[in-house]
């Protein structure tokens, strides 16, 4: 028996009558046995018990509370960036938010986006309308709620820097507003994690500008991206932390430049390389599974802390079976 085998096997005491419920209350069909590779970035995992896309707040709040109630394990997907399941995939149910999630309402400078608008979509949407602040986010392949959870951002810019206030569905499946302090930002990383909530709107304020120099703005960074990023190839985005600044007030080396100093820059792994364009990629060159990914990473950990001292963080999270 195949380790994907008994991974199916292990799950199915409780999968039928889960499956039932699911099939009767969401209005969009849920995924069995879907394999996460079809979902994230990376284009590697294993299969869900379950991949359901809810179709508004009634169904989300009446599937939080079957999931509460039963003590089923779940995970929140957005874009399926920066996010990494197991070969043996994930025996719970992937949620992902569906299209009455991702309307973006732009009020003089004030800008209100669904937890399911992508982040393209958005800095589009206000660099339209001649706001700055969230062009950065135009090569930032994420949902507005998944990458406030990861507060993602550039080397110099994230996404809770003109945040002023999130609704999210809390574990007690109540519907709470936190401003960013409440929330709890640093680099690339924020309390919701830990409080197992949904953010279903986020509220930001950006500065009025004009759009042709937000839309060239928006421009410049496509093209530095293109040249920069490994594009071509599905990748994760970038796999580690950046060093923080030291105590002294000197800044580290980027975990990119540690890595291609370790002497990994295109290693290998079966089907998953360092990229030879930025070093803090790994990218999928066709077959990969993410057993190669994971131990690909290990390596290049390895060395860098061999090589420098540094032991590096991830940024990609990983999800265990």
């Amino acid at each position: 028996m195949s380790e994907a085998d008994a991974f199916i096997r292990e799950c199915a005491p409780w999968a039928d009558s889960h499956r039932r419920f699911l099939s009767d209350l969401l209005a969009i069909p849920p995924l069995f046995q879907e394999p996460l590779s079809n979902h994230t970035t990376m284009r590697v995992g294993g299969p869900a018990e379950a991949l359901v896309t809810v179709a508004d707040i009634m169904e989300l709040r009446t599937l939080m509370e079957y999931i509460e109630t039963r003590r089923l394990r779940h995970f929140v997907l957005g874009k399926g960036g920066n996010t990494l399941f197991t070969s043996r995939g994930f025996c719970g149910i992937v949620i992902r938010l569906g299209r009455t999630f991702d309307a973006c309402d732009i009020h003089e400078n004030k800008v209100s986006a669904g937890g399911a608008l992508s982040l393209p979509s958005l800095a589009r949407q206000t660099a339209a309308q001649g706001l700055t602040g969230l062009e950065f986010a135009c090569g930032i392949p994420g949902l507005v709620g998944g990458s406030l959870v990861g507060n993602a951002g550039t080397g110099s810019e994230s996404l809770s820097d003109h945040l002023v206030f999130i609704d999210l569905l809390d574990r007690k499946n109540e519907i709470r507003r936190l401003t960013r302090e409440e929330v709890g930002f640093s680099y690339r990383h924020s309390n919701l994690t830990a409080v197992s909530s949904v953010v279903l709107r986020a509220h930001f304020r950006l500065r009025q500008s004009h759009p042709q120099a937000t839309r060239q703005r928006i421009s410049s960074l496509t093209e530095y991206r293109g040249e920069t990023q490994p594009l071509k190839f599905p990748s994760a985005g970038c796999i580690f932390k950046n060093p923080v600044p030291r105590k002294n007030g000197d800044s580290p080396r980027s975990a990119g430049a540690l890595i291609e100093g370790a002497g990994m820059k295109g290693v290998t792994v079966g089907g998953a390389e360092v990229s030879r364009i930025h070093a803090n990629f790994i990218v999928n060159r066709g077959h990969a599974t993410s057993d190669d990914v994971q131990e690909l990473i290990r390596q290049v950990h390895a060395r860098v802390r061999e090589r420098f001292g540094v032991s590096l963080e991830l940024e990609v999270r990983i999800v265990e079976a």
